[in-house]
């Protein structure tokens, strides 16, 4: 075959694959057009419930981002501020946080409220720190002797605070010593981090009703739960932000640097911080969800692994962006002056929600609380568009 036919029999190749795409777009631009369709109705309902969440703001937020778009506006609602809180900041603000609560703390309550209270809390700190325990335990592989001394201290002061639980239950929930009796597998283990602890949300029933239990014990408990898990979606919110200037750090200063190791550390320390903390929220949703008869329906959502993420993640958006270069390998892993990876123009976002533990933050006072609010703002400013 001479030069002239090689060409021919190419360009023949070019025009089939062409004129079979011309045929075939047809299927494709309806098949897209049905996706977009479905995202489209996927999207309005995020944003509605998105700004339902912030109703308060969402008039000077759609403000900003029609001037912009409009031209009459230079303050571009989509970006992020560079300041944010550092960690002295946060902690300070956790250490007033603090010092307020230990200020509440010295109100003295009824005697039959102090005591009731005093078996739930005593019983939800046992649990927390069964939980921390456990997953020390199962982190730890090959631990050495000082470690094992330390676990079997704290199993030591577990089996102490669990016993101290019983005492209390003898008087306000009986029904937890009967189960305890009845059940082989609810007996006390000698891993103190196994052992039930048989609260009012782990019993039947007929188990919340006197004798076998104090009246309100199951209300209060679905109280405390609630409680819990607001609190433990805060520690999310402070942990993931925490986490996202560590990233930061990492990323601009001590990349390629010995001291890469070390930032890599704080950041697997903070991941252990929310991870405990998404533990926390889950029990406690569980438990929540138990007493349904008694405290009325729960209202906190399933959190699944996705959902731990801020709304715009330094290193999810460095994958996403690598990963839309395809073939331009190489540009995909320079970076410019500022530290961010070089993107496809034009490339969007819009296949992307947001997670729903951040709909209702940013209301939040402080350092923190401001930083949230920035960076709640501009991802609905981001959804809006």
């Amino acid at each position: 075959m001479g030069l002239g036919s090689r060409q021919d029999t190419l360009d023949d190749f070019w025009h089939y694959w062409n004129w079979n795409k011309v045929v075939g777009m047809g299927h494709t631009l309806c098949t897209r057009l049905l996706k977009a369709v479905k995202e489209l109705v996927r999207q309005k309902d995020g944003l509605d419930e998105f700004s339902w969440h912030q109703e308060e703001e969402v008039v000077a937020w759609r403000k900003q981002v029609d001037e912009f778009e409009a031209g009459s506006s230079s303050a571009n609602p989509y970006k992020l501020p560079h300041s944010g809180p550092t960690l002295k900041e946060i902690e300070l603000e956790l250490m007033r946080e603090e010092q307020a609560k230990e200020h509440e703390s010295g109100t003295v309550s009824g005697t039959s409220d102090k005591m009731m209270t005093e078996i739930l809390m005593l019983g939800l700190e046992v649990e927390g720190q069964q939980y921390v325990l456990a997953a020390d335990m199962f982190a730890n592989k090959s631990p050495t002797t000082k470690e094992l001394t330390e676990f079997v201290t704290r199993r030591t002061w577990l089996s102490r605070q669990v016993r101290k639980l019983r005492l209390l239950q003898c008087k306000f929930s009986p029904g937890a010593l009967q189960c305890l009796a009845v059940v082989a597998s609810a007996r006390d283990s000698t891993e103190a981090e196994r052992t039930l602890l048989l609260l009012p949300s782990g019993l039947a029933l007929a188990e919340h009703l006197p004798p076998l239990c104090f009246p309100g014990l199951a209300a209060a408990e679905a109280c405390l739960r609630d409680g819990q898990c607001s609190q433990s979606l805060d520690q999310i919110h402070h942990g993931l932000s925490v986490k996202k200037r560590l990233q930061t750090y990492k990323m601009l200063h001590s990349h390629r640097q010995h001291q890469n190791t070390r930032t890599r550390g704080l950041v697997d320390t903070q991941q252990r911080k929310i991870d405990i903390a998404a533990g926390t929220y889950r029990q406690a949703r569980l438990a929540r969800i138990a007493p349904v008869d008694i405290a009325g329906a729960c209202g906190w959502k399933q959190l699944d692994k996705d959902d731990l993420r801020m709304p715009e993640d330094e290193e999810e958006a460095k994958r996403r962006k690598q990963c839309a270069m395809k073939g331009k390998r190489k540009e995909a892993v320079q970076v410019n002056k500022s530290g961010e990876v070089r993107g496809v123009p034009g490339m969007g976002e819009k296949n992307r929600l947001i997670s729903w533990i951040w709909l209702g933050a940013g209301h939040g006072g402080g350092v923190v609380g401001e930083g949230m609010h920035a960076a709640v703002r501009v991802e609905w400013c981001k959804v809006y568009a």
